[in-house]
């Protein structure tokens, strides 16, 4: 049957090529990246799982050539995005974050463990999986950053995990306007299907641009169920003071010094505007870049 002699043949490749580097550095790569190969016809759907539970068969976790290089973090990926079937929904990559962790747990080393996962937790964000970071570092990274001791580590995981989609948002409450009157604190906020909030300042160009814009839709769809709360960071208040009596819609607060602010690395904002949606119990579900993305959320 033509499969059996393709899988006849690959088997052949295989072989062939590890005689071949036997005395090469790539040798261990050949050999790790070995994949399971069927002795006679299997139905698919079999095939797929004997591939998907076989996939680190040849792997040597402690292999010193493999270590010093970026192979285990290749195949993890390859692994994890995609053994997926037909479908790369989020049950299927958590099934297989679940089931890596599980394989390599044993096999590979604490050290070797954390730098798969911290390059997982990457590609997690890259692919738009925000939650699914937000897992790998609480249930893997953390804990390995807490027993290897890695306290720069640490402190990055809980700056990440702080604000990260799924998470609670951080609590805070500002005084407005030199007199000093203050806002209610955003965990006290209650009655609306979301909350957003507009990281601004009136010195940013593309804040002066897009915050408008912003409030002008907002009011043109009066009939909504959500509240924004702006909060300025302002080197001095009197720019801002009067840009925010043109956005009456907006709760407004003062975050005087800026970078400096201590909400600034709360919310782990590194640029103006910054834009995040809160559901009713304060619960992270978005960070859109503009006033498209943030539309949706605005509830009619």
């Amino acid at each position: 049957m033509a499969l059996i002699q393709l899988f006849e043949a690959q088997s052949a490749k295989q072989s062939e090529f590890e005689t071949q580097s036997k005395d090469l550095m790539v040798h261990e790569f050949i050999k790790a990246n070995k994949r399971y190969i069927p002795h006679q016809v299997e139905p698919l759907d079999q095939y797929l799982n004997h591939i998907k539970n076989h996939y680190f068969d040849a792997v040597d976790f402690k292999n010193p050539l493999l270590m010093a290089s970026n192979f285990f973090s290749e195949h993890a990926i390859n692994y994890v995005f995609g053994m997926t079937g037909t479908s790369m929904s989020t049950d299927f990559l958590k099934d297989n974050l679940k089931s890596l962790n599980q394989i390599i747990s044993d096999a590979a080393t604490p050290e070797t463990r954390y730098e798969i996962f911290k390059v997982l937790r990457l590609q997690m964000l890259e692919a738009n999986y925000e939650p699914l970071a937000l897992e790998i570092s609480k249930e893997v990274l953390m804990p390995l950053a807490i027993a290897l001791n890695d306290n720069e580590g640490i402190q990055a995981m809980q700056d990440f995990e702080r604000t990260a989609i799924g998470s609670k948002a951080p609590n805070f409450e500002l005084e407005e306007g030199a007199k000093g009157r203050c806002t209610t604190q955003i965990i006290k906020c209650f009655g609306r299907a979301s909350y957003i909030l507009i990281f601004w300042s009136s010195s940013c160009s593309h804040c002066v641009d897009e915050v408008p814009k912003i409030h002008s839709w907002i009011t043109e769809n009066q009939h909504h169920n959500s509240s924004v709360v702006a909060v300025g960071l302002e080197e001095e208040p009197y720019k801002w003071n009067t840009m925010k009596y043109d956005m009456p819609q907006f709760t407004h607060v003062l975050a005087l010094g800026k970078w400096e602010h201590p909400l600034v690395q709360r919310y782990n904002i590194t640029a103006t505007p910054f834009y995040m949606v809160l559901d009713p119990k304060k619960t992270i579900i978005a960070k859109p870049q503009n006033l498209e993305d943030l539309k949706p959320f605005i509830q009619k």
